[in-house]
């Protein structure tokens, strides 16, 4: 398959809640499409204290790649390091980026429990990518009915 592009991965460290989950799942889907991923991780081992490690993501080269994924939900320990890194994303990347969790910075994140978000990101894949014969993983049953309802929404809105 030819490359199709290369995704920036940003997490807290692998081992912890699902953060490998997220990685390895996202490092597959993008295989399968035919993109390289990178993944920039901090070892943090659960400190609270992270003694401003978090500054080795201002040196990304961001400009290298076609988007970035940051798995802000992967700092749930670490509040004020997703802030400094949502800050760093919005001085420093000028690329498309993702953010899974809360952003205080970018307008236009995709959060995990919006009708309307699910729609417009289910559009996207469709009307630019193409996209004919989508799956949708929502998560916990008592908590997808807002991401299900965007994503159909959007299916029928394109007679899918």
């Amino acid at each position: 398959m030819k490359d199709r592009g290369k995704v920036c991965i940003l997490l807290s460290g692998f081992v912890g809640e699902y953060n490998d989950g997220f990685c390895y799942g996202i490092e597959r889907q993008a295989e399968v499409l035919g993109y390289k991923t990178t993944v920039y991780s901090m070892l943090n081992f659960e400190r609270l204290n992270t003694n401003d490690e978090e500054c080795v993501f201002e040196n990304i080269p961001f400009d290298q790649y076609d988007g970035v994924m940051f798995i802000e939900r992967s700092f749930s320990a670490h509040k004020g390091v997703g802030r400094k890194i949502d800050g760093i994303l919005k001085k420093y990347c000028k690329v498309p980026t993702m953010v899974l969790g809360q952003s205080d910075y970018f307008p236009d994140k995709i959060s995990m429990n919006n009708e309307a978000e699910f729609e417009m990101i289910t559009d996207h894949l469709i009307e630019e990518h193409g996209c004919k014969n989508l799956y949708f993983l929502g998560g916990l049953k008592e908590h997808n009915s807002k991401r299900i309802a965007g994503f159909l929404t959007s299916l029928s809105k394109h007679g899918i």
